[in-house]
This record gives C-alpha cells, sequence and structure tokens, in this order.
C-alpha cells in the first residue's frame, strides 16, 4: 500500500523560540486564569495556567521541554486512563468540542504569543 500526501496528516505545534520566563507570559489568560511557576503532569516546577472551567477533567496550559530541550506549549488533562498531552492544533478541537469560548481565548492567546516573537508554529 502506498501512503499519499493527503493520508498523513501533518500537525502544527507551538514552539517557544527561546525558553520564557514567567515576565515573558504576562498578562495573557484564559477565563482569569494566568501562567504561575507549578507543577503539573509534565513539567515540574515549570510554568502552567491552570483551566478548571475547561473541562470535566483537570486542565492546564504547561510549558513543557523535549528530550532535546525544546519548549513546546501543551494542553494537558489527567484523564481517567492517565495523563495525557496534546500539541495547540489538537488542543483547540479538544477544548472547543465543550465550550467554544475557551477555544476563542486559547487561539488568542497563542497567537499573542507568535506576534511578541515568543514562539512560532511548527509542523510535526
Amino acid at each position: 500500500m502506498n501512503i499519499t500526501m493527503q493520508d498523513v496528516r501533518v500537525r502544527k505545534a507551538l514552539k517557544f523560540i527561546k525558553s520564557p520566563g514567567l515576565s515573558d507570559l504576562e498578562g495573557l489568560k484564559i477565563n482569569e486564569n494566568r501562567f504561575t511557576i507549578g507543577t503539573g503532569l509534565f513539567v515540574e516546577n515549570g510554568i502552567i495556567m491552570e483551566i478548571p472551567e475547561a473541562f470535566r477533567f483537570r486542565t492546564r496550559l504547561e510549558v513543557a521541554s523535549t528530550e532535546n530541550g525544546d519548549k513546546f506549549l501543551i494542553l494537558s488533562q489527567l484523564l481517567t486512563g492517565g495523563p495525557n498531552a496534546w500539541d495547540m492544533e489538537d488542543a483547540f478541537y479538544r477544548i472547543g468540542f465543550k465550550d467554544p469560548e475557551i477555544e476563542i481565548q486559547l487561539r488568542a492567546l497563542c497567537d499573542e504569543l507568535v506576534s511578541r516573537g515568543l514562539a512560532e508554529w511548527v509542523e510535526e
């Protein structure tokens, strides 16, 4: 069987250009929740944002690192089967089906990170 480009789904992730500090993320919020230093599902003592109104499961944004040190903004949730992470493209739909307003705020937050020169969209 041959795989064509139409069969392959290219995912977009939001990658930080440099490791952000908490002050770089000042003013960004979703439903009045802001970034803080804390422990998430995938980061320890790192930058996270709790989004308690988003879903029935505990939901956060986290600035997570890959094995090679790249930093990405991810959505994390502790589901009944354990922790899960989504890149931002998938996160929009994960959040949006429950609450379109939170999806709008999440998209605006990502757009602001790009406009500040802190992050860029990359294809995986």
